[in-house]
This record gives C-alpha cells, structure tokens and sequence, in this order.
C-alpha cells in the first residue's frame, strides 16, 4: 500500500511539472526587451533567448528605456516577484540607460545603481529563485583614431561587485560583446546594431548566442541550454502588463 501511495506522490509531482516548468524571467532594458513591431528592425537579445533556451519558458519583462532605479518601482517587477515560482531563474541586466542624466527616472548614480541592484537579488533570492546577473551590452563607441572603447565600465563593475557580495552567477555580457567589437570590422558591427546601442535581429542571436555559451556552464543550467540546433529564430511571447 505504501509502495502504492509513494508512486501516486511521484506521478502527481511529475505530472505537475510537466504542467508547471521551470520558467526564466528577464529584468531588464530596451537592449533585452521584446520589440513587438517586427517592421522595425530593432530586436531585444533576450526577445530571442528561446532560440538557445530548452525545455524552459522564458518570459521577458525588460521594457525600453528602463533603469533599475525606474525598475524596482515598475509593476513589471512586482509582476516577477508575484508569479515566480520556487527555482525559476531571473535574469537580471541593466546599466545601458541608467548612466544617462536625461533618461529621468532611469537615471542613477553608481552607488544608486548598486544598492537597487543588490536590493533586486536580495529580494528575488529570498523568494526562492535562482538569480543570474548580466553586465550591459556594449555600445558600440570608438575615438577618434577609431578605436573601440567601453562605455559602461563603471556601471558594469558595479554589476560585479553585486555577483561577488551576493555569490550569485555572472554572466559578463560587456567584457564579451567589447572584446569581439573591439577587433570586429565597423561595417560587421553595423550588421548587428540599429543604433550603436539597440539591436538587430542577428545581433540581438550573436548577444543572446554568448549569453547562452556561457549559461551552459552555470549549476543547473545545462540541461537547458541549447547551443547547435537552430533550425530558426524563437521569440519569446510578449506579457501585457498594464503600465
């Protein structure tokens, strides 16, 4: 009878996570956010992460022009910490808007920026899920000798510290995306960017395609993580929310 019982348990538990998967949930800016007019060219990286992301949903709440000082007041972001549940995943990036004085309440300072961060996954983590923080993309910025540079150094190494005060994952999207920019051709670079800044659809694959090489290589991840079978693009539904 106790043999019976225990297999009932098991299929129910297997059965409801089969209805209920794990789900990764993006916080994030207009660099990650789902783009819904697909006549513009612009496209978010993680609009696209279903692509390299199996046997998971992904569910993006990063919106355009978002900082984490405007995020951590958004309804999107109580939209994460309500639906979530136990083990889900959360990727978390910010920094490409939150340097600039005249994007309002986008804006912060460093130290601003970190403690909204660490108050973030502190807040997350306390609800059970497995939290990644990303470093901003990198802009696409060179002197006058024509030589790229970084333009979120500050802000991303902020987004370090957090990692490293917090022990929670790091995937440094800045460092990667500046180091191939830094030797790739301008008018390769022009093929993966709108703007300098905002994405196009290969670009927004090439960013979401690094990301994934490495989240293959995090605890748990790798069973999730798909690298080599890309028979087309997968975007990510968008989630209404009203703002």
């Amino acid at each position: 009878m106790k043999k019976i019982v225990l297999f009932a348990l098991l299929l129910a538990s297997t059965l409801s996570y089969a209805k209920h998967p794990l789900t990764l949930w993006v916080a994030g800016d207009n660099t990650a956010a789902d783009q819904t007019e697909l006549s513009n060219p612009q496209r978010g990286w993680a609009q696209v992460l279903p692509t390299f992301v199996k046997d998971m949903a992904v569910k993006n709440l990063s919106y355009d022009a978002q900082g984490v000082a405007s995020f951590v007041v958004s309804e999107r972001w109580n939209y994460i910490l309500t639906n979530a549940k136990k083990k889900d995943y959360l990727l978390i990036q910010f920094g490409v808007n939150d340097l600039d004085p005249n994007k309002g309440r986008a804006f912060s300072s460093i130290a601003h920026f970190e403690h909204y961060l660490l108050e973030m996954v502190t807040k997350a983590q306390k609800a059970g899920l497995n939290v990644i923080l990303t470093t901003p993309v990198s802009r696409v910025r060179r002197d006058a000798q024509g030589m790229f540079y970084s333009s979120f150094g500050l802000y991303a190494e902020a987004t370090r510290r957090v990692a490293l005060r917090t022990n929670t994952p790091l995937i440094d999207l800045e460092l990667k995306t500046a180091n191939e920019l830094t030797y790739m051709p301008q008018e390769q670079a022009d093929q993966l960017y709108t703007d300098g800044t905002n994405l196009t659809e290969q670009g927004a694959l090439w960013v979401a395609q690094l990301w994934a090489q490495d989240a293959v290589l995090l605890p748990k991840m790798e069973g999730y993580i798909n690298l080599y079978d890309h028979a087309e693009t997968l975007y990510t539904t968008p989630v209404t929310i009203g703002e």
